[in-house]
């Protein structure tokens, strides 16, 4: 049957029927969520949308034993689609010490030492601005020499 005939059948719209579609031929652990009751179906199509299915199963365990909204759940994904194609659209750093003949390896800036970083091993850590500011702030301190104690 055609997702239209599918859709006249049961009374629903074809987007309708092409969403739940797409949900049972994703990942299996994700249905399986959904058919125990453990996230509802408009977490699940936010999750199908994660582009790091790495990020997308550790967001699906957060929101099991949350209970995250739909809108939160929406703008994770966002986020980490965002920070995705960020990392995917940076400038590989040929490393300088590596011979000429050596293949270019991926790599990224760190955001506070600026040291390359090969690609698979960043980590993301996300914070409100006033953390980052913080953070930040702590790290240049000690950095300098600083005491965390001094006034």
């Amino acid at each position: 049957m055609t997702e239209g005939q599918v859709a006249t059948l049961v009374g629903k719209s074809i987007g309708y029927i092409s969403q739940h579609l797409s949900l049972l031929q994703s990942d299996d652990i994700l249905v399986q969520s959904v058919q125990n009751g453990n996230i509802n179906f408009s977490v699940a199509r936010e999750l199908m949308r994660c582009k790091d299915k790495d990020e997308a199963v550790r967001l699906q365990e957060q929101v099991e034993r949350s209970g995250a909204t739909t809108e939160l759940v929406k703008s994770w994904v966002t986020e980490s689609n965002r920070e995705t194609d960020s990392i995917q659209q940076g400038s590989p750093v040929k490393l300088a010490n590596l011979p000429p003949e050596a293949p270019s390896i991926p790599m990224y800036p760190c955001g506070i030492c600026h040291d390359p970083i090969n690609v698979p091993e960043i980590k993301i850590l996300r914070l409100c601005p006033d953390c980052h500011f913080t953070f930040l702030t702590e790290i240049s301190k000690s950095r300098s020499g600083i005491s965390q104690e001094s006034p």
